[in-house]
């Protein structure tokens, strides 16, 4: 990682005021199946032989007037979280926390760890938000909470009944898999016929995504649908990464509205 530069504070985890230790973490991308993979291992970090930097120079949330060597916990690189999140480099500082790269070494995928200063209540509400915005998400999706309805509206209660009129759905959306994924999945038989063609009763109507969208007009609901596409994507290889999601034109649009409202 480059030359590192380091300085003892002199604090010790004991000392510390256990709001000085709570963090929150989100989600970067993922690295893999994680439901398959065991436990990684924490690896080891170089502990020793850095350059040592005057006790006199403050570095980033040090400048602050309200800074106190008492109440914002020293983050170790390689310190484990939770028995789980082990941090490999700083990210930066605000005015209340620290945020630091972490790894997922339940999950294998990495994870932004923010640590709170003892004297601060912004965490608590932050956490609040953040998980509130996740429940929010994940049961409507990003359709859903533009649109008020799921894309994917024939199942009852959230769970599918059958596969059938899901995958239907699909089809109607996104067209026929392609072969290649046919071929290697053996459940796909259940479905589609050896020329990929839906075999089942259920008619499928071509179904365009302009045609479902019904709360945008102009621009704004081009980049959407087109933002859309991007994610329905039968093989997970050419689905795009959340850095890549993150610089959509729809995506940068929406962060642009909100800012300026």
């Amino acid at each position: 990682m480059g030359t590192h530069q380091s300085r003892q504070t002199g604090h010790h985890h004991t000392s510390i005021q256990p709001e000085a230790q709570r963090s929150t973490t989100s989600d970067t991308t993922p690295t893999g199946d994680s439901q398959s993979r065991a436990r990684s291992p924490a690896r080891d970090f170089q502990s020793s032989g850095f350059t040592a930097i005057s006790e006199s120079d403050k570095l980033e949330e040090e400048n602050h007037a309200w800074y106190s060597i008492k109440n914002w916990y020293p983050v170790r690189i390689g310190e484990v979280f939770q028995v789980r999140y082990q941090v490999i480099t700083k990210i930066g500082s605000g005015t209340a926390s620290t945020s630091w790269l972490s790894r997922d070494l339940h999950e294998h995928r990495y994870v932004t760890i923010k640590v709170y200063a003892a004297d601060q209540r912004q965490g608590e509400r932050e956490l609040a938000a953040l998980e509130h915005i996740n429940r929010v998400v994940a049961k409507k999706g990003v359709w859903g909470l533009v649109e008020g309805k799921n894309l994917f509206n024939d199942n009852a209660g959230g769970r599918w009944k059958s596969a059938l009129p899901h995958m239907a759905r699909m089809v109607s959306l996104l067209g026929p898999p392609p072969q290649y994924m046919l071929d290697s999945a053996p459940a796909a038989k259940k479905f589609f016929d050896k020329k990929g063609q839906f075999k089942k009763a259920q008619k499928v109507v071509p179904t365009p995504l302009q045609a479902e969208e019904a709360k945008l007009d102009g621009a704004e609901k081009e980049d959407f649908i087109r933002f859309i596409s991007r994610l329905l994507q039968w093989d997970p290889n050419k689905r795009p990464n959340a850095r890549e999601l993150g610089s959509d034109p729809w995506i940068k649009s929406v962060y642009e509205t909100t800012d300026s409202g």
